[in-house]
C-alpha cells in the first residue's frame, strides 16, 4: 500500500475566523464611541448646520466681484503648493548626493515647520521691509546695485528754495541735471546750495578765493556740509566749456580762459541721480511673490523629508535590475520610483495643497491693509467681510472653501490605497557622493536658516533702535518689553491647552483607530468612515466656528480654555485616527492572529500593536502639540482664552514701530515647538510614512 503525502500551504491569518456568522464585539464598538461623540458634536453637527443655512445664498455671494478675486487667488495657491512638492522632491534627491551633512540639511529644511505661520509672516515681513535700514532684502539689493552702478556723489540733490538770484539752481529736463538760473564770468566765486542729499559730507572750510581764467566755488548742502567728488560743468551758448570736480573741501575750479562770456554752472544728472530705492516688496506688484516665498520656506522641508524617506525605502534591487536592462535614469524615475512613492506623494500633496487653500495667518500678517483686497484669499475674505454679510452668506463662503479642500482631500486619499514602499534598508555599499551636491546643499541650508537668524538678530536690538534700523550692542530690552505685554501669561495658557488637547486626541483616537484596523467592522463601513474622517480632517475652522461660538456662549464657556481644548481635540482626532489606523493595519498579522484564534487576550494583542506603531503615536502627539501651540485661526475665530499667537498678532499690528518686541515674541513662541520637532523628527517621519518598530 502506497503512502500519500500531503503538503499544506499556509499563510498568516489576517482576517476573522470563519465559523459561521461573524461575531460582533460590542466592547470593540464601544472603543470608538468617545471619538464619535467628540467629533460628531464639535465638528460634524456644526458642519451640517452651516451647510444647511448656506442654502439659497450662493447666488448673492458669487455676484460679489471680491469673492471671485478671493476664490481665484486661493486656486492660484494650489499651483504654488504643487511647486513646493516638486521642489521638495528635488531637494530630497539632492540630499542623497551630499557627501556629508545630509541629516543637517534635512533638519534645517524641516525647522520652519515648527514655527507658526504667524511667525513666518513676521520673519518675512521684516525681511521684505522696503527700508534698507530694516529690510534685509532691500539692504542686499541696494548694496548690489551700488556695487555695480556706483553711488552718485550728490545723490538726491535738489535746488534749495531759499536761494535766489543767479546762484539759484533750477531743474533741467531729464538727464540734464541742475543749472544756475544766471551766468557767471571768469574769476567768479559761486557757492551752489542743494538739499535732500543722502550721502555724507564734510564741514565747510575757509572762504574760497577766485582766480583769473577760472570759475571757482563749492557745493554745499542745507546742513552746512560740503560734497566731494561732484562734477560741475560750465556751459556757454549751449556748449560745455569746462569741467571741475569738487575736492575733499567741496571746492571746484573750472578753467574757462580770459573770455568775458557768461557761463551757466551745471550739476549733471549722473552726479545727483537719487539714491537707489528698492522696490516696494510689500506693494501690489511684489506681494504675491513675497507670500509665495514665505509659503515655500515653511513647507518645502516637510515635502523633502517625506520624499527622502520614501526614496530610501525603494528596494535597491529594483533599480539595479532596471539598470541591467538598460533603463535610463528618467525612465527609472517614471516606471519604478514614482509608482512606489504614490502613498508618500499623496500625503505630501494632500497636506501642502490643503494648507495652501486654507491659507490665513500668512496673508493676514504680511499683507498691508491698503492692498489686502489684491492678495485676498477665501479664508481671509470670510473673516474680513463677516461683519458686513448675513449668516447665510458667510456660511456659503465657508462651504465654498470646504468644497475646494474636500476635492483635494478625496483625490489625495486615493493615493493612500497603494502599499507603502516599506522601510529604508541599509545598503551594502555607500552611494556615490558628489562635491557639487554638498556645495549646493550648504547654500540651501544657509538660505533656509537665514530668516530665523535674521529674526533672532532683530529681537536682540533695543526697541527704538530696531524701529529705525540702527545696530546698537545686543540686549534683552525687546524681550523684557514683550514679556510685560501679556506674553508670559499666554505662554502658560497655550501650554496647558496644547498638552490637554494632545492627551485627549490620543485617548480618543487610539482605540478608535485600532477598531477600524483590526475590529469586526465591515469593509464598506470602514471605507465610508475613512472618507468621512478625511473630509472632517480638512474642514476649515470657518465652517464650524460660528455655530460653536453660539453653543459655547449658551453654556457659559466663552473666554475660557475649554472651547479651544475641545475644538483642537475634535479637529485633531480625524487625522490621528487615519494615521494610526494605517500604522495599526501595517502591524505583522501574527500579532493579531492569536487573539482571533482565542489563544491570546485581546488586550495583550492591543498592547503589542500599539507598541509596534509607536512612531505613529509619536507623530500624532508631536504634530498635534505643535499645531495647537502654533494655532492662530482657531484662537481668533473661537471665543475662548486668548492664546499665544493671538497675543503676538495684536503686537504685530504695530509692526513698523514695534519690530523689536514683535521679533522677540516670535522667537520665544518658536523655541518650544522647534526643539520638540527637531528632537523627534526621525520618529515623526517614520510615523507619517507607515513605519513601525
Amino acid at each position: 500500500m502506497s503512502e500519500l503525502e500531503l503538503e499544506v500551504a499556509t499563510r498568516e491569518l489576517n482576517g476573522p475566523v470563519v465559523t459561521g456568522r461573524p461575531r460582533r464585539a460590542t466592547v470593540g464598538w464601544l472603543l470608538g464611541l468617545p471619538g464619535l461623540l467628540l467629533v460628531g458634536a464639535v465638528l460634524a453637527a456644526p458642519v451640517v448646520y452651516t451647510i444647511v443655512i448656506s442654502t439659497g445664498h450662493y447666488g448673492t455671494l458669487l455676484s460679489d466681484p471680491g469673492t471671485w478675486v478671493a476664490v481665484r487667488n486661493s486656486l492660484l495657491w494650489v499651483l504654488v503648493a504643487l511647486g513646493v512638492c516638486v521642489l521638495g522632491f528635488g531637494l530630497a534627491v539632492l540630499s542623497r548626493r551630499v557627501r556629508w551633512g545630509a541629516s543637517v540639511l534635512l533638519l534645517v529644511l524641516v525647522a520652519p515647520m515648527a514655527v507658526s505661520a504667524l511667525v513666518t509672516g513676521v520673519a518675512f515681513r521684516q525681511m521684505y521691509d522696503p527700508s534698507p535700514h530694516r529690510g534685509v532684502v532691500s539692504a542686499l539689493v541696494t548694496t548690489l546695485h551700488n556695487a555695480v552702478e556706483g553711488e552718485a556723489p550728490a545723490a538726491g540733490a535738489r535746488p534749495d528754495a531759499k536761494v535766489s538770484g543767479a546762484r539759484q539752481l533750477i531743474r533741467q529736463p531729464a538727464a540734464d541735471g541742475l543749472q544756475t538760473s544766471g551766468t557767471f564770468e571768469q574769476g567768479a566765486v559761486v557757492e551752489l546750495e542743494v538739499v535732500g542729499v543722502t550721502v555724507p559730507g564734510n564741514g565747510i572750510g575757509p572762504t574760497v578765493t577766485g582766480r583769473p581764467g577760472e570759475i571757482t566755488g563749492r557745493v554745499v548742502t542745507d546742513r552746512q556740509r560740503v560734497l566731494a567728488g561732484v562734477p560741475v560743468s560750465a556751459w556757454s551758448f549751449g556748449e560745455q566749456k569746462g569741467v571741475g570736480i569738487t575736492g575733499a573741501d567741496g571746492v571746484f575750479r573750472i578753467g574757462v580762459g580770459e573770455s568775458d562770456a557768461g557761463y551757466h554752472l551745471v550739476l549733471p544728472e549722473e552726479a545727483i541721480r537719487p539714491h537707489f530705492t528698492p522696490p516696494d516688496w510689500l506693494g501690489p506688484d511684489w506681494i504675491g511673490l513675497c507670500l509665495a516665498s514665505a509659503f515655500v520656506w515653511a513647507w518645502v522641508g516637510f515635502a523633502a523629508a517625506l520624499f527622502r524617506a520614501g526614496l530610501d525605502a525603494v528596494p535597491p534591487g529594483l533599480l539595479r535590475m532596471a539598470r541591467t536592462e538598460g533603463v535610463g535614469r528618467w525612465r527609472q524615475l517614471r516606471t519604478v520610483v514614482l509608482p512606489l512613492l504614490r502613498p508618500v506623494t499623496a500625503v505630501v500633496l494632500l497636506t501642502v495643497v490643503v494648507a495652501a487653500v486654507r491659507l490665513f495667518d500668512l496673508v493676514l500678517v504680511m499683507v498691508p491693509g491698503s492692498i489686502q483686497a489684491d492678495a485676498d484669499v477665501v479664508a481671509v475674505n470670510w473673516w474680513r467681510e463677516r461683519p458686513f454679510r448675513d449668516e447665510g452668506e458667510s456660511a456659503a463662503l465657508a462651504v465654498v472653501l470646504f468644497a475646494v479642500v474636500a476635492v483635494v482631500a478625496l483625490f489625495g486619499v486615493r493615493g493612500l490605497r497603494h502599499p507603502w514602499p516599506g522601510q529604508a534598508t541599509p545598503r551594502s555599499a555607500p552611494r556615490p557622493r558628489r562635491r557639487w551636491g554638498t556645495f549646493l546643499a550648504a547654500i540651501v541650508a544657509l538660505l533656509w536658516a537665514f530668516p530665523l537668524l535674521a529674526l533672532v538678530v532683530t529681537s536682540t536690538k533695543d526697541p527704538q533702535a530696531a524701529a529705525v534700523g540702527e545696530w546698537p550692542a545686543p540686549g534683552i530690552a525687546s524681550y523684557a518689553e514683550v514679556l510685560g505685554n501679556g506674553l508670559a501669561t499666554a505662554f502658560g495658557s497655550t501650554a496647558l491647552i496644547a498638552v490637554t488637547a494632545t492627551a485627549l486626541v490620543l485617548l480618543v483616537a487610539v482605540p478608535a483607530a485600532y477598531q477600524l484596523a483590526w475590529g469586526d467592522v465591515p469593509p464598506r463601513v470602514v471605507k465610508a468612515l475613512v472618507v468621512l474622517l478625511t473630509l472632517l480632517a480638512v474642514a476649515p475652522v470657518q465652517l464650524y466656528a460660528e455655530p460653536l461660538n453660539a453653543v459655547f456662549g449658551e453654556l457659559g464657556l466663552a473666554n475660557s480654555r475649554a472651547p479651544l481644548i475641545l475644538v483642537h481635540a475634535a479637529a485633531g482626532v480625524p487625522f490621528a485616527v487615519l494615521l494610526l489606523r494605517a500604522a495599526f493595519a501595517a502591524a505583522p498579522p501574527h500579532l493579531v492572529a492569536g487573539a482571533r484564534l482565542g489563544e491570546v487576550g485581546r488586550r495583550a494583542v492591543f498592547e503589542h500593536v500599539v507598541r509596534y506603531a509607536a512612531p505613529a503615536l509619536i507623530a500624532v502627539a508631536v504634530l498635534e502639540f505643535v499645531q495647537v501651540w502654533n494655532d492662530f485661526v482657531v484662537g481668533l475665530l473661537v471665543n475662548g482664552a486668548t492664546p499665544l499667537q493671538v497675543v503676538l498678532w495684536g503686537q504685530a499690528r504695530q509692526f513698523a514701530t514695534a519690530i523689536g518686541p514683535v521679533a522677540a515674541g516670535a522667537v520665544m513662541s518658536a523655541v518650544v515647538p522647534l526643539v520638540l520637532l527637531l528632537v523627534t523628527w526621525k520618529h515623526v517621519v517614520r510615523g507619517l510614512t507607515g513605519g513601525g518598530r
